[in-house]
């Protein structure tokens, strides 16, 4: 694992790779679009160009350390990734999952740095800006800033609703929970094409996201794919009756 996260700082800090802000498909509704784009309150470009330092890293591979200081603050522009903390008994709890467009710390750019860890699920392909430039910019613009803060309340929101989901549900309801936010996220950012969405969470995700094992989430999984309800396979989410997984998750 130490060698993996070696191997990503290096290349982070080596490679450079081309920006993919023109093909981001969420480039008009994201916060980057506030940050690098338009200034919306007069309609002309901002006029102090960001920093931005595009990097890659592989499945497994650490993006950023919990609680370690950092010059940066990332967003996530292709692929997926995941926040976790590891107990000191080596078991893992993943708080959340990032998908195109999310941000790893909204607070990071006040405070200095991430309270959690966050991991690479796929290859993903993440922008750094420059920490002290985007919290000057929020400083300096209110309507940045109102965009920013009404993120960390969604974000906030969503951290709410797990904690009850965590606390209160029951294991299918816990899944079908997890299931469904996933794809209204995606299906918010446009990442929704057909019955076939991208999926790449395994079982172990599931299962340390939601505080299960990895055979009860088997179980699970298997039980909803015979109802009809959703099933996943080769990294595919195929949701057979959407109707009956909201009735499922929506509980609270």
């Amino acid at each position: 694992m130490q060698e993996l996260a070696v191997r990503a700082i290096v290349r982070q800090s080596t490679e450079r790779v081309q920006a993919p802000c023109s093909t981001c498909l969420v480039k008009d509704a994201g916060l980057c679009s506030m940050l690098i784009g338009k200034d919306r309150s007069n309609g002309t470009a901002n006029t102090l160009p960001l920093a931005q330092n595009f990097a890659i890293a592989q499945p497994r591979e650490i993006i950023c350390r919990a609680k370690q200081p950092s010059e940066h603050f990332y967003v996530i522009c292709e692929g997926w990734a995941f926040r976790f903390h590891r107990l000191q008994n080596g078991r893992r709890h993943i708080l959340s999952f990032l998908i195109v467009g999310d941000v790893v710390s909204n607070f990071s750019i006040f405070t200095g740095s991430s309270e959690f860890a966050t991991q690479a699920l796929t290859d993903v392909r993440f922008c750094k800006f420059d920490r002290d430039q985007i919290r000057a910019r929020l400083l300096q613009k209110p309507e940045i800033f109102e965009e920013w803060l009404a993120r960390s309340v969604v974000m906030l929101r969503r951290v709410d609703r797990a904690g009850v989901a965590l606390g209160r549900l029951q294991a299918h309801e816990k899944i079908a929970w997890l299931i469904l936010q996933l794809r209204d996220r995606l299906d918010a950012n446009g990442m929704i094409n057909g019955d076939a969405i991208e999926f790449p969470l395994r079982q172990s995700h599931i299962a340390d996201a939601m505080g299960l094992t990895t055979v009860h989430v088997c179980r699970v999984l298997n039980s909803l794919r015979k109802q009809g309800v959703f099933a996943i396979e080769d990294g595919v989410l195929r949701i057979s009756d959407l109707a009956v997984l909201r009735r499922i998750a929506n509980v609270m």
